[in-house]
């Protein structure tokens, strides 16, 4: 007992001899005297600030200040168009569409640069003769395409005209309202002909034609001034099939069977107007 009584009087005494040291203060001193509940604001380190230098700037080529036959030269071999682009119908990821058998449609990224960019190629990249295989295959592929391009389109061809209901065929004719430089349909009829059956004549079959594709043919001769104008651009392939045999028309039949359509057809237009 004695031995732990002295070993503790030795440690207090030993920590009394310690040196005393100053309270720290980490307030800024001021000259006067500090004043009773009076407070100091800490000092606050200043923060470095970093310089981050700009970026340099890239130098665009002036595409635009080109001439513009080079320009046009350019886009030939951004959009390389085959001269008849077959599409038909079908449905992707269950969305029904229009697919093109031998067109890729190249870099058409292009277009999305500027307004007169695309002002400039796309009549470029729609120049071609858009060949479907049905009604269906041309009303998926306006829709898709939409107003904006579609007034680019001059030549339509239609393979087949029977295979596709009276509903469809009207709604994608109705489609043909928004094309003002289309220049040439042709309509391809396999079975007419002037010495067969009645519902394979040429005016049983303009006929059929004028009630599904009067709205559109009633734009154009709004818009021409003419209520036939839309005859003039309507015309018949020469292919025609006898007994499942492929083979074009003479000179001679094609005259005769696209003068009894266009006559049909312009005796609807003139009772209706």
């Amino acid at each position: 007992m004695a031995t732990v009584a002295r070993g503790s009087i030795g440690q207090l005494k030993a920590s009394r001899n310690l040196r005393k040291r100053a309270p720290v203060n980490y307030c800024e001193e001021s000259d006067g005297e500090q004043s009773e509940g009076e407070v100091y604001a800490p000092i606050v380190k200043k923060s470095r600030t970093r310089t981050t230098k700009a970026p340099a700037t890239r130098e665009h080529f002036p595409f635009l200040s080109l001439p513009a036959e080079l320009r046009n030269m350019i886009y030939d071999l951004a959009f390389p168009v085959p001269e008849d682009v077959s599409l038909e119908y079908m449905t992707h990821l269950r969305r029904r569409c229009a697919r093109a058998s031998n067109f890729a449609p190249g870099h058409t990224g292009l277009l999305r640069v500027n307004r007169q960019i695309f002002a400039e190629a796309a009549p470029l990249l729609y120049r071609a003769n858009f060949v479907f295989d049905d009604m269906k295959a041309m009303f998926q592929f306006l829709v898709n395409i939409g107003p904006c391009k579609s007034q680019f389109i001059q030549r339509i061809i239609i393979q087949d005209l029977r295979s596709t209901s009276d509903l469809n065929c009207h709604a994608a004719f109705t489609l043909l309202r928004g094309l003002p430089n289309l220049r040439d349909l042709v309509l391809s009829y396999p079975y007419i002909s002037t010495e067969s059956s009645l519902y394979r004549s040429p005016s049983a079959l303009a006929t059929r034609f004028y009630s599904i594709a009067a709205h559109w043919m009633e734009e154009v001769a709004r818009k021409s001034g003419r209520y036939d104008a839309a005859v003039d651009i309507i015309d018949i392939s020469r292919h025609v099939k006898r007994a499942s045999v492929s083979r074009l028309m003479t000179d001679e039949e094609h005259s005769q069977c696209l003068s009894g359509f266009t006559q049909t057809l312009r005796g609807h237009l003139h009772n209706h107007r």
